[in-house]
């Protein structure tokens, strides 16, 4: 069982989604940016969502793989993240109201990651449904977090 590095988070098993609207799933991974919980998943709220996870030992990933949707109508039709990994730059998406966007996003790990793992979305234009005249809610959305997981395509037998 590996040593735990941080008092606030339980290492992640590998190849396993956690559902970001399952209570028990905040045990896996700290983190900054997203709204309270929901049915389906958590809102990032501004900027910035941060998200510090620990791979289960044995784990060694490559690619983390994200399911999230962008907060898109008519009268705001674009949003745009920068995605880092470990202060890296790994990814940039942009998506579009009305297209067929991807559910699910493979972001690249550096070669065997084993430790901590620092992931930061920079949203670029997150914005209120108050703001577009839609509600009272005044939460500067971005994008919909619906599950995480550690994609590892060798995992050592004494964690199976």
């Amino acid at each position: 069982c590996r040593i735990k590095t941080d008092p606030w988070i339980e290492p992640m098993p590998c190849n396993t989604a956690i559902a970001f609207s399952d209570d028990r799933a905040e045990k896996y991974f700290l983190s900054a940016g997203l709204s309270v919980r929901k049915p389906w998943g958590r809102w990032s709220d501004g900027s910035a969502v941060e998200l510090l996870l620990l791979p289960e030992e044995g784990c060694h990933p490559d690619t983390l793989q994200l399911d999230v949707s962008p907060y898109l109508n008519r009268d705001h039709p674009q949003q745009t993240a920068d995605i880092f990994v470990n202060e890296n730059l790994v990814e940039q998406i942009s998506l579009s109201f009305g297209m067929d966007n991807p559910k699910y996003f493979l972001i690249q790990l550096p070669e065997f990651v084993s430790e901590k793992i620092k992931v930061r979305f920079e949203v670029k234009n997150p914005i209120s449904p108050h703001a577009l005249g839609i509600s009272k809610d005044t939460r500067a959305l971005g994008f919909r977090f619906r599950s995480i997981k550690l994609v590892s395509p060798t995992v050592d037998p004494a964690i199976l």
